[in-house]
């Protein structure tokens, strides 16, 4: 009996440390992306990392036992994982636009005009 009492009280904040450690695990995954977006990204790397927070979010969209008491802290994950996937979208659509330096993207660029004068 004497052992289960310092185990009650050890039993609370383990709880906490559980459901907060899986929250923070998807922020370092968010924090990494955009250390990498502030760096100038390859297409490549843009791509898996706007297919990383789409599996990001369908596991968060699965996720339904999240005890209500940490709901601020899963919702706040939730808004910080779109506007990281906003910025990445943009970042990707600003690395797939044709350059003037670029001839295999800018195919309008390489039509010719034939005078049949």
């Amino acid at each position: 009996m004497a052992l289960l009492i310092p185990l009650f009280k050890l039993a609370p904040p383990l709880y906490r440390w559980r459901i907060r450690s899986r929250i923070y695990r998807w922020y370092e995954i968010l924090r990494e992306i955009e250390g990498e977006l502030c760096q100038d990204a390859e297409l490549k790397v843009l791509r898996k990392h706007a297919a990383t927070l789409s599996s990001m979010e369908q596991e968060l969209d699965d996720l339904d036992c999240v005890p209500l008491a940490y709901m601020e802290e899963f919702y706040n994950l939730r808004l910080h994982g779109e506007f990281v996937d906003r910025r990445v979208t943009r970042a990707l659509t600003a690395a797939e636009k044709p350059t003037p330096q670029d001839p295999e993207r800018n195919v309008a660029d390489t039509t010719t005009v034939v005078d049949d004068s």
